[in-house]
């Protein structure tokens, strides 16, 4: 069997996700459950669905009538519990139109899929940095395994997103002329992608807000996606069965999280170390084994994870495949059985 590194890093590079992840997930999914990507500045809708299926793009355009929907309102995507249709702003409206805005900062308003969806995406309009904490998307996630949890991603985490990329000052002001005010220049516009890690859906969508208006436009759906799209998007490596061999350690990852993806499995030999800084994942029909030496600062297994016979996650530490801990610091663990 041919043992490189190269081949370590190909199989974990597979579900290398890279881009904004959501730093506030409780234990139960890996922070890797969403991977987030940006548009270019100024594109108002996703150029990341060439190979999806079952897309739909609710834009909040006539015939929906203007004004507040105490009682919801139906759309292809599924039901909003409420919200206002407003009319084109300095605040929002892709291509100066019609735009969803959330103003009740006591009511915040869900958006409900007609079925479990693989990807969401909106053009998120007005992100004011004085208010990091205002606006909030909250996803409702539920794994294969039947693990369901709530994730949100705030102003913060887009803005975040917004200055690790090279042109970040042009995402800052109202892209569309007549919508534009120079006081936009101040507020950030993008149109953020959110898809979901395999083995995951999407089952709901919460917007709230604390201090601002919640303004977003053109809410996209997938029920399946190739390639992920946009700012940071990992090379397009298919899952794989890969050997790592004796004193193969070095970094994997670039300090990223990395994922051993469903279908694929790493075998860890005697005397070989692996590092991955950016922590790691077993997905769902996933599969790590051997008797080698992963050292990661969390561990989070949806798989099988063999010797050691129990599922397991460490949050900080050094990991052995053997169920042999060398513990640098304190360990936690949850199960998953």
């Amino acid at each position: 069997m041919h043992r490189t590194t190269d081949r370590f890093r190909t199989a974990l590079l597979a579900g290398l996700y890279l881009g904004a992840l959501i730093t506030t997930a409780p234990k139960a999914l890996s922070q890797t459950s969403l991977i987030t990507t940006l548009e270019q500045p100024g594109v108002q809708n996703s150029t990341a669905l060439s190979e999806a299926t079952g897309v739909f793009v609710e834009g909040f355009n006539p015939p929906l009538p203007l004004g507040e929907k105490p009682k919801g309102f139906s759309s292809t995507l599924g039901t909003y519990s409420g919200g206002i249709i407003h009319e084109p702003n300095d605040a929002g409206g892709a291509n100066a139109t019609q735009f969803f805005q959330v103003a009740d900062a006591k009511k915040p308003e869900i958006l409900t899929f007609k079925s479990p969806q693989a990807y969401f995406g909106l053009w998120w309009s007005d992100a004011d940095p004085k208010f990091p904490d205002s606006n909030t998307l909250t996803f409702s996630l539920r794994s294969t395994s039947g693990l369901t949890i709530s994730l949100p991603f705030n102003t913060g985490n887009l803005l975040a997103l917004i200055n690790k990329q090279p042109n970040a000052s042009a995402y800052f002001g109202n892209p569309n002329p007549s919508t534009f005010t120079p006081a936009t220049l101040t507020k950030a516009y993008a149109f953020v992608n959110f898809f979901a890690a395999a083995g995951i859906v999407i089952n709901s969508v919460t917007f709230s807000n604390l201090q601002e208006t919640f303004s977003s436009d053109n809410h996209t759906i997938a029920s399946s996606f190739g390639d992920i799209g946009g700012s940071g998007s990992p090379p397009a490596i298919p899952p794989g069965n890969t050997d790592v061999g004796p004193g193969s350690g070095q970094n994997v990852g670039g300090g990223n999280p990395v994922t051993v993806p469903p279908g694929s499995s790493v075998d860890t030999d005697p005397g070989s170390h692996v590092m991955v800084p950016g922590g790691t994942t077993v997905a769902p029909g996933a599969a790590v084994t051997g008797n080698g030496m992963i050292t990661t600062p969390s561990f989070m297994n949806h798989g099988v994870v063999s010797p050691g016979g129990e599922e397991r996650a460490a949050t900080i530490g050094t990991l052995t495949i053997n169920g042999k801990l060398q513990s640098r610091s304190h360990w936690g663990f949850e199960y998953f059985g």
